[in-house]
């Protein structure tokens, strides 16, 4: 999992950032000890990190799509997305514009955290 989570560093393409994020996203669906394990990996403010700096429209939806599914039932991670700044990322990005699909990611994660 650390080495997916490292895929999601700047200075990594857009394209495979993307890819990265989607995996996550996968991997955490309905999977509260994948949820654990990237939660425990930095996987979290990885994301928010994505959202922070608008790599791309389509890595922030995978990237707002990811973190939907990581604070999906999971209190840990919620709290982690809102120390790191992922509340007001995911705002900016809904405010920014977009897809109809990242607005509704983005609006998924911020009622995720509740």
């Amino acid at each position: 999992m650390p080495a997916l989570i490292g895929l999601l560093a700047p200075g990594t393409r857009a394209a495979v950032q993307g890819d990265a994020a989607t995996a996550l996203t996968n991997l955490c669906c309905d999977n509260t000890q994948n949820q654990d394990c990237i939660g425990e990996c930095g996987g979290v403010p990885a994301l928010v990190g994505l959202l922070a700096r608008g790599v791309s429209p389509a890595v922030s939806e995978m990237a707002a799509t990811a973190l939907t599914n990581l604070c999906e039932s999971h209190t840990k991670n919620q709290v982690c997305v809102k120390e790191c700044g992922g509340r007001a990322a995911l705002i900016r990005l809904q405010a920014r514009g977009g897809s109809r699909y990242l607005k509704d990611m983005a609006a998924k994660a911020l009622h995720n955290l509740h």
